[in-house]
């Protein structure tokens, strides 16, 4: 559905047409809508290997990442009791030491 100043600003856009939302960099915002913004995430800085092993644990554990992707990137292995599994975390911060 088009809303009546989308019709105004765009004459050429028939009904059913493809404008699903009206934009507020239209001017139209209603007085309580509250702009959200949701991203991926952030590349980081520099080689995640090199992140601080109780950043990443802590991210972890506050679900910013999956334990999978803190061993598989970060190189930090988190056990089940949310410690960090120094072993683990040496084995595969070497190996990725030695890949790069």
């Amino acid at each position: 559905m088009m809303a009546a100043h989308m019709k105004e600003r765009h004459p050429e856009r028939r009904r059913g047409a493809a404008l699903l939302h009206d934009s507020p960099y239209y001017g139209c915002p209603h007085a309580r809508d509250t702009p959200v913004t949701e991203s991926c995430g952030g590349g980081g800085y520099g080689p995640p290997a090199e992140r601080d092993v109780e950043r990443v644990r802590r991210d972890a554990i506050e679900g910013r990442v999956s334990g999978e992707r803190a061993a598989e990137v970060d190189g930090v292995g988190v056990g089940e009791s949310d410690e960090i599994d120094q072993a683990a975390t040496a084995t595969r911060r070497s190996t990725l030491a030695e890949a790069a």
